[in-house]
């Protein structure tokens, strides 16, 4: 019944379109797609929405972007997929170009959980391997760009305040900023809180979710001439008490520090349009035990002894960009430079006390490890035209002394690598009628290892229940994609646009079973031991369709429709009998597995007193995916239907209030990528009902 009623209501999106009369974006809670080049998806999401909705963690946020979602672990720091492609398979960075390295060997400090929606002035999301400047993108980009001082005719100071307050958690967040300035000298000093205790499912039952964190930050810009800017960026961002209830261990603590400098010229020449620089450093020290979980005091089973965890990691990425951009004839044409340079080192204590022992094992989880990225590129764009192309070198090396050869097979060994990387995009654009464009592209995206596939040793770190060992010889995954779009726009009808795209994944990065004589499970639960190594090849595929009705209208529509599929060409399942693998059976196009099912949303909203009160409610329709790994045993998920509603009051310019109903209907769910909870079968449910208010004043 759930799945007929699901079918009914995604057919209806189509013909909802034809009900209203845009501009020339598409805005799908502010998420606009830019015209011209429509040959690819890029999605800009604003500051204006965010401050109106309840926002506890950027990863949450970004799962409400159309073909985006997300691994939930805890009750924050969800860890943000896009069209199938995960970790650094995406390029996620903060202020074009800030890259940080998280400590948590299982993500749970993607780089999403160091900006807060409070600082954010944009979101940039390109999907596919279409944005090259910004380093290897294989996958796609996503760019966080929080807030920056700029110059003022006069000097002047401004205060902005905002707090929200979240039910169901009983959580609040913070954030007070002062800006201001003059033409020469101007600033941005941030700083704000969060603190979430457990939240409630649609079931009542507590999920142990809590977390604190806070942060501040200071820029300050430097004009020494009207076409040149300078900003020096300081920031610091802590959390503390953490829980991952879908991980063996909580974060007990994490401090990361950031600094940057950025230097921009504009009209440098008659040829030489501008110039811009970019140097940062990030410094993470990440340390999680399992001092909340039972079997930190107690014997727990499956375990035959009290279990004491702690880890304590630390990871530095150093970097910088710059780029030329100048004319090329009636077009424009850029040239620039990335390095990237990420150190890190960490080790686990594990302590097992019985009536028969009390026995301490010390492991290293990285040693000293480095990879080192060089990258060259260009870009040549015009109305309805771009071409790029980047060459990347990546090295790395580790001073792990662990060796394994078995049979004259090394499985782990040398742990130095390097690779010649390279990367392009073409994008051709054609404008069919005065309302209709047309646009088609072609990329190929590749991008090296990460430390965890290289390095990490003997940690239960992906979805299935295994010991994972790194591969320092694995070879780059290469992503060759085409995308085709159409966007119309009118009017008096509306803009819409409609997307399919093909992935052909060469070197996909798997995992396959080592035996027991090889590896043996140093993880008491863990099932067996993979290696991470290259397969064949995988394939995505998949649609994305929005509609908005324009800014003019009272009456607005949202309509969004989004569905991806990924399998590999050939991969082992293996049977088994308790822990022991019996037989293995060869499937042929299996699904990938954590991949997100065919989703919807529809949100309406009507515009009152001139545009100062706004209600809007929405629906978010998720179909029940079916379409599961069998060599992973992934379970199906349940369809759902969820309903929300928020209220915007804006007083005058100054302030803005805003109120609403998250899960109206207290609906018990959980979406497709919620991990289990650590010990058993069920899967992490997101929270019931939540009732929200906001508050910003900016005076």
């Amino acid at each position: 019944m759930k799945n007929t009623i699901i079918s009914i209501i995604l057919s209806f999106i189509p013909i909802c379109i034809f009900s209203q009369s845009i501009k020339d974006t598409v805005n799908l809670n502010q998420v606009e797609i830019k015209d011209k080049n429509v040959s690819f998806i890029k999605n800009e999401i604003k500051n204006e929405e965010l401050k109106n909705i309840a926002i506890r963690d950027m990863g949450d946020y970004l799962r409400s972007v159309p073909n985006v979602s997300g691994v939930r672990k805890g009750g924050t720091s969800i860890d943000p997929i896009v069209r199938g492609f995960r970790a650094n398979q995406i390029n996620t960075q903060i202020d074009d170009g800030i890259k940080i390295e998280g400590g948590c060997p299982n993500r749970m400090d993607p780089t999403t959980s160091r900006i807060e929606a409070e600082e954010i002035e944009k979101i940039e999301i390109i999907k596919g391997p279409f944005a090259l400047k910004y380093g290897p993108a294989m996958g796609g980009v996503v760019n966080l760009i929080s807030e920056k001082p700029r110059p003022f005719d006069k000097n002047q100071i401004h205060v902005k305040l905002f707090t929200g307050y979240e039910s169901n958690w009983n959580g609040y967040r913070e954030q007070l900023s002062l800006y201001g300035g003059g033409k020469k000298i101007f600033y941005h000093i941030t700083g704000g809180f969060r603190n979430y205790g457990n939240y409630k499912d649609g079931n009542g039952d507590t999920v142990n979710s809590s977390f604190s964190k806070y942060n501040y930050s200071a820029k300050v810009g430097i004009a020494p001439k009207s076409n040149q800017n300078i900003i020096l960026t300081y920031k610091e961002i802590h959390s503390m008490e953490m829980m991952y209830p879908a991980l063996p261990m909580d974060e007990l603590e994490d401090n990361t520090r950031i600094m940057a400098i950025d230097y921009n010229i504009k009209d440098v020449s008659d040829k030489i349009n501008s110039a811009e620089f970019k140097i940062y450093n990030s410094n993470v020290t990440h340390i999680m035990d399992n001092s909340e979980r039972r079997n930190f005091n107690s014997i727990v089973s499956p375990y035959s002894s009290i279990m004491r965890m702690y880890a304590d990691v630390n990871a530095i990425n150093t970097g910088g960009r710059g780029e030329l951009n100048f004319k090329a004839g009636k077009n424009n044409m850029a040239l620039g430079v990335n390095y990237e340079n990420i150190r890190k080192d960490g080790e686990r204590t594990m302590r097992m006390i019985n009536s028969m022992m009390d026995n301490q094992t010390i492991m290293n989880l990285w040693n000293n490890a480095v990879i080192q990225n060089y990258g060259i590129y260009s870009e040549y764009k015009s109305t309805y035209f771009v071409m790029a192309v980047r060459c990347d070198y990546n090295m790395a090396n580790s001073d792990d002394t662990l060796n394994i050869i078995k049979s004259g097979n090394v499985y782990f060994g040398d742990t130095k690598s390097g690779y010649f990387n390279f990367s392009m995009n073409l994008c051709v654009n054609k404008e069919i009628t005065e309302n209709l464009i047309a646009g088609i592209a072609i990329g190929r995206g590749t991008r090296s290892p990460n430390m965890l596939e290289r390095y990490i040793k003997f940690l239960t770190v992906g979805y299935d229940n295994y010991d994972y060992l790194g591969n320092p010889q694995l070879k780059p995954e290469t992503n060759n994609e085409a995308d085709f779009t159409l966007k119309y726009k009118s009017n008096k009808v509306g803009s819409a646009y409609f997307n399919i795209f093909c992935s052909y994944i060469q070197n996909y990065i798997t995992g396959t079973i080592l035996a027991p004589s090889v590896a043996p499970i140093q993880t008491m639960t863990a099932i067996g031991v993979k290696q991470f190594t290259n397969a064949d090849f995988a394939v995505f595929k998949g649609f994305e369709f929005g509609y908005n009705s324009p800014d003019s209208c009272k009456f607005g529509v949202e309509l969004t429709a989004y569905r991806t599929i990924a399998a590999m060409k050939e991969v082992v399942r293996y049977n088994y009998s308790g822990t022991q693998v019996i037989s293995k059976t060869t499937l042929e196009k299996d699904a990938l597995p954590e991949i997100p099912p065919l989703e919807s949303t529809i949100n309406i909203s009507y515009k009152l007193f001139k545009n100062k009160l706004i209600p809007k409610a929405g629906m978010r329709v998720i179909a029940e995916q079916d379409y599961v790994s069998k060599a992973y045993y992934e379970r199906r998920t349940p369809c759902f239907v969820l309903a929300n509603f928020v209220l915007i009051y804006k007083c005058n310019k100054n302030i803005n209030l805003s109120a609403g109903v998250n899960n109206i209907f207290n609906m018990a769910y959980y979406e497709h990528l919620n991990r289990r909870i650590v010990g058993s079968t069920y899967r992490l449910f997101e929270p019931g009902r939540v009732v929200f208010a906001n508050l910003l004043i900016n005076i």
